[in-house]
């Protein structure tokens, strides 16, 4: 009797004395939580209040928010005012388009989410998003007045709220698309970029995405730290 409960106490041990992983964090004043996918994932967008707070809109590689997005007041522009003639500075892969410089992806010092908030965060990837959205599932809610997907994990049930707040441009669709950059270009396309928009009916891939657009920004976290060890971190 006395062997099988020494058995017994260490078969349980594990099971007393493991500590599980958090589930939710804050780092930097900004809140994660995992999704059981490759990164974690920030509740709120950049200049949210709250999860289902449109937050600001950023045009593709610029890191600070604005009011009026055009052509013409797009940071990477050298001349050109629309979509087929405009010519880039930065980030560009196409001859005849501006510098060539084959760059696709955002580098850090133009990656919104690391200089708005600090250099733990940063905007997802194309293959990150596809990740999330192929692990959760969607539901259309309204909270707070706000039209927003909800994104449960299939994982281990944790959830996201993304708001639907429109993209900003010369002329602003309605508030009844969601629309989130992601960190790379479209291949082989000078002016697009890649992103994510929800609406009613679902998800899609707008490739050829003109970058100009003012779109909300969700970022990612890879390995969230403890608070205290980033407080004071450069931002």
């Amino acid at each position: 009797m006395k062997h099988r409960f020494v058995v017994l106490l260490c078969m349980l041990a594990p099971c007393v004395f493991a500590q599980e992983e958090p589930t939710t964090g804050i780092v930097d004043n900004h809140e994660w939580v995992d999704l059981g996918l490759s990164v974690k994932w920030a509740t709120c967008n950049i200049g949210a209040q709250s999860p289902s707070d449109f937050g600001d809109f950023f045009a593709w590689g610029e890191t600070m928010a604005k009011k009026k997005f055009t052509w013409k007041n797009y940071k990477y522009r050298l001349d050109g005012d629309d979509v087929r003639s405009v010519r880039f500075t930065q980030y560009n892969t196409v001859r005849g388009r501006g510098k060539v410089d084959n760059r696709m992806q955002l580098s850090p010092l133009d990656d919104a989410a690391r200089i708005n908030w600090s250099r733990q965060w940063r905007i997802p990837s194309p293959a990150e998003w596809q990740e999330l959205w192929k692990n959760c599932s969607a539901e259309l809610v309204t909270i707070d007045g706000h039209p927003c997907y909800k994104l449960t994990s299939k994982i281990n049930g944790n959830s996201i709220v993304l708001p639907l707040g429109g993209i900003k441009g010369p002329q602003d669709s309605e508030r009844t698309i969601g629309s989130y950059w992601s960190c790379m270009l479209m291949q082989g396309e000078a002016s697009g970029a890649q992103n994510i928009t929800l609406n009613e009916k679902g998800v899609r891939w707008n490739l050829n995405s003109a970058r100009m657009y003012g779109r909300s920004i969700r970022p990612v976290l890879d390995e969230p730290k403890k608070e205290e060890e980033t407080d004071g971190a450069a931002q």
